[in-house]
């Protein structure tokens, strides 16, 4: 008895709508969400341990113009600010391991333009979190990497100007820092289709990332063109954010400003989320069409006139003779 290989199930041909698959969404919302609440917890206990909330006015005078009380608060701070840190990390760390997981679920939920139950996603997800974690963290690495390049290829930038213009030293720097940006969103980018390429369910850790970079090289543009669209809508959605919030002017006493203010963040949030979700979901198109490209090349050549391989009649002739 001869074994046949099993083909992985095809990923979608077209992106998946992000709001289709809206429950994913918000339940990889939801525990970012969560953790993100938890991780700000010492940062709120410390804050509350200056006294601030014992002023007349409680933590608005945080909000108040001139920032005065902001920074005698974090004055007050400077000698917790160690173990602050350290234990953010630590709960960081810890947090980012845990998250792996809904982002799974939330990559093989948007994988399949059909429906399926949740149950057959979720078993659909679990196999691949050991690749994912090894993902996440090289991507990680990755991007450490780049950003402390960026920076350090700047200063050596603004040192080799010295002497001239202190702000054509400034616009060299950040002009460089630009540059390492769009590398450290390159990185990111690259991380997303290694990502998807993992869900794709053959390959490991390096087939991952070499049909990652497969992908990066066949569709430059289209992958600059969606991340571009991506940042320019995140920006512009928080930085008219930033401008309603300064308008509604938290400082006042009114409990209606806070319950805005919130409600307005959450919403942000949200549409954040569903901005990603967009992304990866073209992330898991691009791979998916790479490898239906890949296949029908492959099928061609399989094809081949003259080949006896390809000619079930001419084997049996030879075989007969």
């Amino acid at each position: 008895m001869s074994d046949t290989a099993v083909t992985p199930a095809p990923l979608a041909e077209a992106p998946v709508v992000a709001w289709r698959r809206a429950g994913y969404v918000l339940f990889d919302h939801a525990v970012r969400a969560g953790a993100s609440a938890l991780l700000a917890l010492p940062v709120v206990g410390a804050i509350r341990g200056t006294g601030i909330t014992q002023l007349p006015s409680g933590d608005r005078a945080l909000f108040e113009p001139g920032g005065l009380m902001l920074l005698e608060t974090v004055r007050a701070l400077l000698p917790h600010t160690g173990g602050l840190v350290t234990g953010a990390l630590l709960t960081g760390f810890a947090f980012a391991a845990l998250l792996v997981v809904p982002h799974a679920i939330l990559l093989s939920a948007l994988s399949r333009g059909e429906r399926r139950p949740v149950s057959q996603v979720v078993a659909e997800a679990v196999p691949r979190l050991p690749a994912l974690y090894s993902l996440a963290a090289l991507g990680f690495l990755l991007k450490c990497l780049l950003f402390a390049l960026c920076f350090t290829l700047a200063g050596f930038a603004r040192d080799a100007v010295a002497g001239s213009n202190p702000r054509t030293q400034d616009l060299v720097f950040v002009a460089v820092a630009a540059l390492g940006t769009l590398a450290w969103i390159a990185g990111g980018a690259l991380t997303d289709l290694a990502r998807a390429a993992c869900v794709d369910g053959r390959h490991g850790v390096r087939d991952a990332a070499l049909g990652a970079f497969g992908v990066l090289a066949a569709r430059p543009l289209r992958i600059a063109a969606c991340y571009a669209l991506y940042c320019a809508c995140a920006l512009g959605l928080v930085a008219a954010t930033g401008a309603l919030v300064s308008q509604l002017d938290v400082a006042r006493p009114e409990t209606a400003r806070f319950a805005a203010v919130a409600v307005l963040h959450q919403l942000v949030a949200l549409g954040l989320a569903f901005l990603r979700a967009a992304v990866l979901a073209e992330t898991l198109a691009l791979v998916s069409a790479r490898r239906r490209r890949s296949s029908a090349d492959t099928s061609a050549d399989s094809d081949v006139p003259g080949d006896p391989s390809s000619n079930p009649a001419a084997s049996v002739d030879g075989a007969a003779g």
